[in-house]
């Protein structure tokens, strides 16, 4: 029920190069429509990392500091 709302733009997730992704659908459980804002990263490993997070489209702006916070504290060791 998602789809992409913009293009992958380049952001830095724990000092490491990454990419980001807005996707929105109405939810099949609430009827609201949600944003998904999607973050990216590859590991010295190889491995790659994805962080979601998920909010009903009217409340966004009342959880940007916390999920800004959120990714202000990702730390990767490897």
């Amino acid at each position: 029920y998602l789809r992409q709302r913009n293009q992958w733009t380049r952001t830095t997730v724990a000092g490491r190069q990454a990419y980001t992704t807005t996707l929105s659908g109405t939810s099949p459980v609430t009827r609201r429509t949600e944003l998904v804002t999607i973050y990216m990263t590859q590991l010295r490993s190889g491995n790659t990392v994805y962080i979601a997070n998920v909010v009903p489209e009217g409340e966004s702006f009342a959880y940007d500091n916390t999920f800004r916070n959120i990714l202000n504290s990702v730390r990767f060791y490897n």
